[in-house]
């Protein structure tokens, strides 16, 4: 979905993860370049505007968006009551 904003989406994980050969492939596949290194600092000129990713490595990005995760899960299991799918 990013790429349909952007042609230069990258994958930063904050370290090392392992993707599924699957995943992998559609990454490629897609063009996202995956960063592991992890994340010193988010800079930016004024408050709330994105301007740079920088790494622990000491690599900086230019980068205006940026889409996370908090790594929250759902504890309950309504939706299994409920019938619902997941994806």
């Amino acid at each position: 979905m990013m790429k349909q904003w952007s042609s230069a989406v990258i994958l930063c994980t904050d370290g090392s993860t392992t993707f599924s050969p699957e995943m992998q492939s559609r990454l490629e596949q897609h063009g996202v370049v995956i960063r592991p290194e992890g994340v010193a600092a988010l800079e930016g000129e004024n408050e709330g505007h994105l301007q740079r990713i920088c790494f622990t490595d000491g690599q900086v990005v230019e980068r205006a968006a940026m889409f996370f995760t908090t790594g929250c899960s759902q504890r309950s299991d309504l939706w299994e009551r409920l019938a619902c799918k997941t994806r």
